[in-house]
């Protein structure tokens, strides 16, 4: 890494796909774009890249929130859901079980989590968000990660119930299709649009 200029000495921020400054310590709501969490999201890969095909988080972050709508959750937890891992927009995708080995990353995704709820108005995160986060993994690892969901022991009651969740969402004999990042991108921010989360005000840069 270059050595930064003598004024700029506040190396904790990055410019994003929207050209913001994004401040990992900052606390301006402008320096947050829901066309940069679609784009950046988009462009990463759920499980950190150990699938069978290129999987998006941003398709990942639709799936959980129609589980939530699928499940009878209010449309307030159908937003949160869609946003439940836009922070990783600003901090890039890590595998659950190394975050708790990073130091000082549970803290930074706290701070950025914070500023996405206040910035759209996101109620808690329920545990039913949580439930589905779950039955998404199941249903995604059995698609595309070579040993499926039997990687994640201890958790078979998500699995059991991922099964009946992929058949009402997909239909018996269907195929999982992941989409390519610009297809996730614009299914993200339509479904943004629909969850009151964007205003299609501005479109998103090609």
């Amino acid at each position: 890494m270059p050595e930064h200029d003598d004024e700029q000495v506040d190396v904790a921020w990055i410019t994003t796909y929207c050209e913001k400054s994004f401040h990992l310590y900052g606390d301006d709501p402008d320096e947050i774009d829901i066309r940069d969490i679609a784009h950046a999201l988009s462009n990463q890969c759920r499980f950190t890249g150990h699938v069978s095909r290129f999987y998006s988080v941003a398709q990942h972050s639709i799936l959980v929130s129609d589980l939530v709508a699928l499940s009878g959750g209010s449309f307030e937890q159908q937003r949160h859901a869609l946003m439940h891992d836009a922070s990783e927009a600003y901090l890039s995708d890590v595998a659950a079980p190394f975050k708790k080995e990073i130091p000082g990353y549970h803290d930074a995704e706290e701070l950025i989590e914070k500023r996405i709820c206040d910035k759209f108005n996101l109620a808690p995160k329920s545990d039913l968000i949580k439930e589905c986060d779950w039955y998404a993994l199941f249903i995604e690892a059995d698609y595309l990660v070579n040993a499926g969901g039997k990687v994640f022991l201890g958790y078979k009651k998500y699995g059991a119930k991922a099964k009946e969740f992929d058949a009402d969402l997909f239909g018996v004999g269907h195929v999982f299709v992941p989409e390519l990042p610009r297809v996730a991108e614009l299914e993200f921010l339509n479904a943004a649009r629909r969850l009151k989360l964007y205003d299609g005000e501005h479109n998103a840069r090609r």
